[in-house]
């Protein structure tokens, strides 16, 4: 028993060590690059901080910062188009498979958990997931004009908010059954 002691405090030490180690170091180089600005980042302009980059505008800014930044030919720009082009795209597919993928996790996850609550649970995590999916549509779908394209209920996620929880045995409400 006092081998597995000496083991642990020694494992414990070792990360307590490390954690101070690293914030040191973190406050050292986070002192030294805030205080000297380099050259290029002297003259360079501030970073925008109204615009947000998403897959759906993702080639537009970038080609934008591109130009400003780089102060491209139109040579130049000619070319790193298709290049921006083609990076934009596989990005959107990349972020709509990835939300997907963690849809599916999450309605999974809803699912096994369900199962192990009682009613009243179930309907609190009926709850937690609209609130959840008001989530991901303020941060995924900002005010403004609608969006082309979207999964199969209309919406970038391929939506579940109206129909019935993966938990449940029993189909959706008619009032809030999803349009054909």
């Amino acid at each position: 028993m006092t081998q597995k002691w000496k083991v642990l405090l020694a494992f414990t030490g070792i990360f307590v060590a490390g954690a101070v180690a690293g914030g040191i170091v973190a406050l050292r180089v986070g002192a030294d690059a805030s205080v000297e600005p380099t050259p290029s980042t002297a003259s360079a302009p501030p970073p925008s901080k109204t615009t947000v980059v998403s897959p759906d505008n993702f080639k537009m800014e970038q080609m934008k910062r591109f130009i400003s930044q780089l102060g491209l030919s139109s040579d130049q720009s000619a070319k790193i188009q298709p290049i921006i082009t083609i990076t934009g795209d596989r990005l959107k597919k990349l972020s709509q498979d990835s939300a997907t993928a963690t849809k599916g996790l999450l309605e999974d996850m809803d699912k096994e958990v369900g199962a192990l609550l009682n009613d009243v649970q179930r309907k609190k995590l009926a709850d937690i997931q609209k609130q959840r999916q008001e989530r991901f549509n303020r941060q995924n779908h900002p005010p403004g004009p609608p969006r082309r394209g979207g999964g199969p209920d209309g919406d970038h996620a391929g939506g579940s908010a109206s129909k019935a929880p993966p938990w449940s045995s029993s189909p959706a409400p008619a009032d809030s059954a999803p349009a054909p």
